[in-house]
């Protein structure tokens, strides 16, 4: 016992810091969001977006989804005008919030749009990320008044996974682990006068 007592104190100590590594340390395959491609241009008062991401899970996220833990998907935009004199002008900021979770009775992935509450079924992850990476024609509305001179306005956009949506027990461990950090950098993209052909 005498013998025990001053191990146990020092376990006791260390621990934390023994349990954090452990955490931050639990999956080698790391995920990765990207935007790859994205066109943007104006119509009527609104800018239109198209855009392509690569939205690949961590080993942790893709367990916790197949678990039956949501994942919230979060599309940010901002949209600027170049101003000459003075800083740049942000004209408006936009979330598009996707969730996917897995209905483990039907092996299905349901992807719900959070904006308009619209849900679709995929028989596969890959489809749902897919589907969920996939942008066409989303109207983020803007008031430009000169639509001739669209080379001084663009998009700025990212895609990332919501940590906040996570259930609380969850969060600690998706705050330190690295595997949890899905977030793509800010990409900047020219808002054209008419789409590309």
């Amino acid at each position: 016992m005498v013998f025990i007592m001053p191990l146990y104190k020092k376990f006791k100590y260390y621990m934390p810091i023994v349990l954090m590594s452990l955490l931050a340390a639990t999956s080698v395959v790391a995920g990765e969001f990207q935007v790859k491609n994205a066109q943007a241009w104006l119509a009527g008062k609104a800018v239109i977006v198209t855009a392509d991401m690569d939205l690949v899970l961590s080993e942790d996220a893709e367990a916790a989804l197949t678990s039956g833990i949501p994942l919230d998907i979060l599309v940010e935009f901002a949209v600027y005008r170049d101003r000459w004199l003075i800083w740049n002008k942000r004209l408006g900021q936009w979330t598009l919030r996707t969730q996917v979770k897995y209905h483990a009775l039907s092996g299905l992935y349901i992807v719900t749009l959070q904006n308009s509450g619209e849900s679709r079924s995929f028989a596969t992850q890959n489809r749902a990320l897919k589907y969920v990476g996939t942008l066409d024609r989303v109207s983020l509305p803007v008031a430009i008044k000169n639509k001739v001179d669209s080379n001084h306005y663009w998009l700025e956009m990212r895609v990332l996974m919501d940590v906040e949506a996570l259930p609380v027990p969850l969060r600690p461990l998706a705050y330190l682990a690295a595997p949890w950090h899905l977030n793509s950098d800010w990409t900047r993209w020219s808002v054209e006068t008419s789409p590309a052909s």
